[in-house]
């Protein structure tokens, strides 16, 4: 009951963020007499140029501004944290030894995350941003969704899976069954390879706006770097 209470209020959530940022964007486009591609182009000029500059146009713009840019802080921590947990998760899981020292295991991953990320702050860091996010969420998280979904529906076995839930007192209507194991081993890895597909198949090198007016796209060798991020 709860992971499909769960699953329901993030797909709410998703839905009514989407009402909220194309209502902003309307406004905006509005505002400036023209239509919304015209208006922003994404990036962070649009959480920090964009929104900022439409709130302030709003009644009671103070009130609007202090609870965006709420939104933003905890949403940043909130990310921060899930990001720390994963990684000293797995490096915990990897080495046992290491569950005594908690501590030390997250300290050492946030300070090194935190000169990872000094590259960012660089006069160039701006760029880096953009190859980053270019490359970061491309085609090799895709391939690690296809490779985990594989390895546990197929690799694992999927009647394990529901062995697994019996285990822990859940029972399973024949029916839902049915559903989950479509769900598991058919619907998403198609879907997945679609996309992947896809992704090869539209692939644009990375490029910024920051430099000249249109896209700056990177040299060759930057661009090798950013597929050396994303292996």
């Amino acid at each position: 009951r709860d992971a499909i209470m769960i699953a329901f209020a993030n797909c709410g959530t998703s839905i009514f963020a989407g009402f909220v940022i194309f209502s902003i964007i309307g406004f905006m486009a509005n505002q400036a007499g023209t239509t919304v591609d015209q208006v922003i182009k994404g990036g962070t000029g649009l959480a920090f140029i964009a929104y900022p500059d439409a709130v302030t146009q709003m009644p009671v713009s103070p009130i609007w501004s202090f609870l965006f840019f709420s939104m933003l802080i905890t949403l940043g921590l909130d990310s921060q944290f899930t990001m720390t947990e994963t990684i000293t998760t797995a490096i915990m899981d990897q080495w046992p030894q290491l569950r005594e020292r908690k501590g030390l295991v997250v300290i050492s991953a946030s300070v090194l995350g935190f000169i990872l990320g000094l590259s960012l702050c660089a006069r160039g860091g701006s760029f880096m941003f953009d190859l980053i996010n270019s490359y970061s969420a491309s085609w090799s998280l895709l391939t690690l969704a296809i490779a985990e979904v594989l390895l546990l529906m197929y690799g694992y076995g999927y009647e394990k899976v529901f062995a697994n839930i019996e285990e822990m007192g859940m029972k399973i209507p024949r029916v839902m069954k049915w559903y989950w194991t479509a769900m598991w081993c058919f619907l998403p890895p198609a879907i997945l390879f679609f996309v992947l597909i896809m992704t090869f198949v539209n692939y644009s090198p990375a490029y910024s706006y920051r430099l000249q007016e249109g896209k700056y796209y990177f040299p060759d060798g930057i661009q090798v770097l950013g597929w050396l991020m994303a292996a």
